[in-house]
């Protein structure tokens, strides 16, 4: 099913049962998932966007009304691959006579008790998923495009995927920043060479994510414990003042709202076009329970007019930064 048989079908996303292939450890509070979908759901996965997500079942799919909890939790796809190693796979985790098989990761910071059973999930176990659900980035159509993918925290997974896709895509010109508040809550695995950084604002291959994709990255931890110290609109202002021709950059950006805020802010200031993934709690994650919805900008000339909302799940969760009303 390719991407235009899938829009005729109507056959977009979607309830899957996804197999465990592996649970990696990234960083001191993270996980790494890895999904198997085989036939039909591999179809429909194949063709996730870069900024969408899934919604997953955290309790046992044979035992549904006597396990809790019930709500499922919203998870950004941060890679999407045939290809095992692409993943951070080694060779063998395929399943024998599934037909076509796609891999689908999910990287997510353990602190419930849904994401506590998550992370007791063997390879092997079957896991419940609705997806892919949300919009995702807009991705530029010229290959020359320059892209600065911006990731906080737990919202660098989909930079993650964008970068793999930007890639399969023809962009060259694609860098990265990391940003968290000290170097064990980096939602990745950071490679050796990364201790060795002489110079903060010079990036390097530090992350194995973006590996695949080949993606330089400056790493920004607020309280120095790895590359540069700060945040990421002060790395991303610093990496500007040496290279002016980043100025014409389109950023996307995924991380807290305080971070998202300042990113947009950044980028206006600086006439740089902002795509901002937004996080939000969600009871469905299909526009039915209107938990997510998040306040736009105005427009015309009536300032004062009442506030436009749109749903995370359902209109985003990628939205132009310079629409959304961080202040309300």
């Amino acid at each position: 099913m390719n991407k235009e048989s899938q829009k005729k079908s109507g056959r977009t996303r979607g309830q899957f049962v996804a197999r465990v292939a592996a649970q990696l450890q990234r960083g001191e509070h993270h996980r790494a998932l890895v999904l198997s979908f085989c036939g039909e759901s591999a179809e429909v996965m194949a063709c996730a966007e870069p900024g969408q997500f899934v919604q997953v079942a955290c309790r046992d799919i044979s035992r549904p009304r006597m396990s809790v909890p019930q709500l499922r939790r919203p998870i950004s796809i941060s890679g999407v691959s045939e290809d095992p190693i692409a993943l951070g796979l080694g060779n063998g985790h395929c399943r024998d006579g599934c037909g076509r098989e796609v891999m689908v990761r999910i990287i997510y910071r353990v602190h419930g008790p849904g994401t506590n059973w998550l992370a007791h999930q063997a390879v092997g176990e079957e896991i419940d998923i609705i997806g892919p659900l949300g919009r995702g980035f807009n991705l530029p159509k010229d290959k020359d495009t320059r892209v600065i993918l911006i990731g906080g925290g737990v919202g660098l997974p989909p930079m993650f995927f964008s970068a793999d896709r930007l890639k399969r895509n023809g962009c060259s010109d694609v860098l990265g920043i990391a940003g968290a508040a000290t170097r064990g809550l980096f939602c990745c695995d950071l490679l050796n060479e990364a201790d060795g950084i002489e110079d903060a604002l010079v990036p390097g291959k530090y992350v194995r994510e973006f590996g695949p994709s080949n993606t330089p990255v400056l790493l920004a931890a607020d309280d120095g414990s790895i590359g540069f110290k700060g945040n990421v609109v002060q790395a991303l202002d610093g990496y500007l003042k040496r290279n002016e021709q980043w100025r014409s950059a389109e950023v996307f950006a995924c991380g807290p709202k305080p971070m998202l805020r300042a990113v947009a802010n950044f980028c206006q200031e600086h006439s740089m076009n902002c795509q901002v993934c937004l996080e939000s709690y969600m009871g469905c994650g299909i526009g039915v329970c209107q938990s997510c919805a998040v306040a736009m900008r105005s427009e015309g000339k009536d300032r004062e007019s009442p506030k436009k909302y749109r749903l995370v799940c359902a209109h985003g969760p990628v939205f132009d930064a310079a629409k959304v009303d961080w202040d309300a």
